[in-house]
């Protein structure tokens, strides 16, 4: 994490982590935490405190994937073909559910996005919608 100088001109240095290196998958910021995929060592979905850098948590109970935020849930699409419903917690990983990505061909790194109550997912040559609206 670098801090901005007042005058935008310069940086400072105010922590740095080498666990959470996401690469393409993006990471969520959600009240004071952040939370991805790590790339390295097989370390799983993280979950860092922005102040000060500290990992809070991580587990290999979902490996490297794209994570996304929408209706106060992560949505952590992984590279083993699962989407994972995980409820944001910084005390500990807390899963909810998950499912099988089955349609479509290759690797699962299309980043899925939601709108109007529907998780959309590409693999491949195929797009998914998935009706995710609470209530009828």
């Amino acid at each position: 994490m670098l801090a901005l100088s007042n005058d935008g001109l310069s940086v400072t240095p105010k922590w740095k982590d080498k666990m959470l290196d996401c690469r393409m998958h993006g990471l969520v910021s959600i009240n004071g935490y952040i939370y991805g995929t790590a790339q390295s060592g097989g370390n799983g979905l993280v979950c860092l405190e922005l102040r000060t850098g500290k990992i809070m948590w991580n587990t290999n109970a979902i490996k490297r994937g794209v994570v996304i935020f929408a209706d106060g849930m992560l949505y952590v699409y992984a590279e083993d073909g699962t989407m994972h419903l995980i409820k944001p917690n910084s005390k500990a990983f807390e899963p909810v559910s998950r499912f099988p990505i089955s349609m479509g061909t290759d690797e699962h790194w299309a980043h899925p996005t939601i709108a109007n109550g529907r998780l959309y997912i590409r693999h491949g040559d195929v797009l998914m919608a998935y009706d995710i609206k609470v209530g009828f």
